[in-house]
């Protein structure tokens, strides 16, 4: 049997395993230093982390070495920063992680070309993966799939106002897509082949990853904020479309006059999180990140049984990010 990382270890190897590695490849100090600051490190530390190590633990539930899929869980995390930036720039959005984005500190030209750095450098991870070349060109292919879903769900972002179901649409593409990816990598890393398995890994990864982000809204919102560190009326006061802003443009003209207006000082974001209470928006978001999660985990213990001592820390992974409070 291979040795088995808890959550805690695995998530320590791969940030030592990512930084090593990326301080390697970049001899220039200006990138190295946009690198330190895009993850974290200038900062005293990463972020979650939540994408490579869902691929590193569904690699070791089904029974694969941790190294195999390293380049794999790289490749993941260096392609969700590498949208990160230049969503960033798209959406004017000036803050990440509650310290400015990159485009602030760095300029918007230098934070563009870093952002196409990142792309490159995340397909040079996945090109180091060893995994035969049936499952290398699988993994080749799911990546490409989920970078042109990021892409589209971007487009359905930056295109106006949606309803509920586009927005749902866009989520499944740009989050749900970059979960996806994450466990069709893990599974092919642990040296299984395509199957009707791995299709339905994939589908509660994408399940799973919409789940995320509608929980993201959430907090974005009703969030404590002693807990997450920021306003729990932060989204409104960014005016950051998110699921229960949708539900509440389509429900409440109320609501929709207070957000076309602009929601410029805290009294106007507790006013309209007061309209969004009373339209039961929280409720209606929580309903779809249950069902969610739900049809999620039906789908993995049909492959991944809970008592599994190797599954153990992909399920305990799993815990902590859909029952997160930051």
């Amino acid at each position: 049997m291979s040795e088995l990382y808890p959550p805690q270890d695995l998530y320590a190897l791969f940030e030592e395993s990512f930084q090593a590695r990326i301080h390697a490849l970049e001899p220039d100090c200006s990138l190295a230093n946009m690198a330190n600051y895009q993850f974290g490190w200038a900062h005293g530390g990463g972020g979650k982390r939540v994408r490579p190590l869902l691929v590193l633990a569904l690699a070791q539930a089904f029974g694969g070495e941790i190294r195999t899929a390293m380049p794999a869980a790289m490749a993941v995390e260096t392609l969700h920063n590498a949208t990160l930036v230049h969503d960033d720039i798209e959406d004017n959005g000036p803050l990440r992680h509650g310290v400015p984005a990159l485009w602030k500190e760095y300029s918007t030209p230098l934070a563009l070309n870093f952002g196409d750095y990142l792309y490159a450098l995340s397909g040079i991870f996945l090109l180091e993966t060893n995994w035969g070349l049936d499952n290398q060109a699988r993994a080749y292919q799911f990546y490409q799939e989920a970078f042109l879903g990021v892409t589209r769900g971007q487009h359905l972002d930056l295109h106006g106002n949606p309803d509920s179901n586009r927005y749902l649409t866009m989520i499944r593409l740009k989050t749900g897509a970059l979960f996806r990816l994450s466990f069709q990598l893990g599974f092919l890393a642990s040296g299984r082949q395509f199957s009707n398995e791995l299709k339905e890994i994939a589908d509660a990864g994408m399940l799973l990853g919409i789940s995320f982000q509608v929980q993201d809204d959430i907090l974005g919102i009703w969030g404590d904020s002693e807990i997450t560190g920021k306003s729990n009326r932060s989204d409104l006061l960014e005016q950051k479309l998110s699921l229960p802003v949708v539900y509440g443009l389509e429900k409440s003209p109320g609501f929709q006059k207070l957000w076309h207006e602009g929601i410029h000082d805290r009294a106007l974001a507790e006013q309209a999180a007061q309209l969004l209470d009373d339209l039961g928006a929280e409720t209606f978001c929580k309903e779809k990140a249950a069902d969610c999660q739900a049809k999620a985990e039906q789908l993995l213990v049909k492959y991944i049984k809970k008592q599994d001592p190797l599954a153990q820390p992909f399920y305990t992974i799993l815990e902590a990010i859909l029952k997160r409070e930051r």
